[in-house]
């Protein structure tokens, strides 16, 4: 019988690869070898009969926020790929903490939840790469975190260490394997080279140039956001809000709320860049950011600067976690000229 097909909000944006692979040092660093189709294509034959476990490709250094990522499929279809990474989340002696949305502050109920023995809690992130075109799309459903830094530092860890174009000695004092270079094919000269991975978010030209130009005219910040009131901060935040507008605390309630607000302000034009770079860099935070500027009654959403929007998906459910790949890459194929044009 035929799994079900569903329709289903999918959060698309667009990234820009600056680098992949291997460059020259120096001040002007010059691409060697290893683009983003070839580094795709090794990633593939390299995770091949391994276990999930096995593809964690760094070690986070100590006082990182970052935790481990590991690869949970990867599939293509003709020149496209469709990368799911696994994004582990802390655990206690197996178990993953959770606590109560509407609990007082300092005395909410923390509750610990059993993790099944050999497994690894986390979440799926899906990224959507077009070589041809040196750009991935983060694909979001249900959550909201993006999970560009976890396959930024995948994807760096996986091209400094596992490449078929990674060369290894073994070091007669120590009789560690090290990284002695990178070379081209198991038959050319070793070569040091610097592995790199480096994306940003896809940005279209002309609006930011014109708002850090215009920036004296600049009279007003505007915010739109999703707050999850599962979360302590965002819960704060609307709790303080609801009084402030009804004069009483809210009923109790978990659903997310979406909010929007204005704030009048003088802005310098270090400050209007810092906004920018803010807005493409976390974009897991705010869902929005404008400007009003004087004698202009259109706001200017940054939105509508970076390449990204929401789109009707279907998809086949694995179950509530995971999607079956082959038919969400039929599906992005599918709208391929339409997800395109957002850039």
């Amino acid at each position: 019988m035929n799994a079900i097909k569903t329709i289903e909000k999918a959060k698309i944006s667009f990234f820009q690869v600056e680098k992949c692979g291997y460059f020259t040092y120096g001040p002007k660093p010059s691409f060697q070898f290893g683009d983003l189709a070839t580094i795709l294509t090794a990633l593939k034959s390299w995770s091949t009969g391994k276990s999930l476990g096995q593809t964690q490709t760094f070690q986070a250094p100590l006082n990182s926020d970052q935790l481990p990522v590991y690869l949970y499929d990867i599939a293509s279809l003709g020149s496209d790929w469709l990368v799911v990474l696994w994004n582990q989340i802390p655990a206690t002696n197996n178990r993953v903490a959770s606590v109560q949305a509407n609990g007082v502050v300092g005395g909410a109920q923390v509750h610990m939840n059993s993790v099944a023995t050999g497994t690894i809690p986390g979440f799926a992130t899906y990224f959507w790469f077009i070589p041809s075109a040196n750009v991935f799309a983060s694909i979001r459903f249900q959550h909201a975190t993006v999970g560009h830094a976890g396959l930024r530092a995948y994807a760096r860890g996986y091209i400094e260490r596992h490449t078929p174009f990674t060369a290894y000695e073994k070091n007669p004092t120590t009789a560690d394997i090290e990284i002695v270079g990178y070379r081209s094919s198991p038959s050319a000269a070793v070569r040091n080279l610097a592995p790199r991975f480096q994306s940003e978010p896809f940005r279209k030209p002309g609006e930011h140039d014109m708002l850090l130009k215009n920036y004296s005219r600049i009279t007003k910040v505007l915010r739109k956001t999703t707050l999850e009131l599962q979360t302590p901060e965002d819960l704060d935040f609307w709790q303080s809000a609801w009084r402030k507008i009804r004069g009483r605390a809210i009923p109790a309630q978990i659903d997310p709320v979406s909010i929007s607000y204005e704030i009048s302000t003088v802005l310098s034009k270090k400050d209007v860049q810092d906004i920018i770079d803010h807005s493409a860099t976390d974009t897991e935070t705010w869902d929005d950011i404008g400007f009003m500027l004087k004698n202009d009654q259109t706001p200017h959403w940054l939105s509508k600067s970076f390449a990204r929007d929401t789109f009707d998906i279907q998809v086949q459910r694995v179950n509530e976690e995971i999607v079956n790949l082959d038919e969400l890459l039929k599906e992005l194929d599918s709208q391929r000229t339409r997800l395109l044009d957002l850039l």
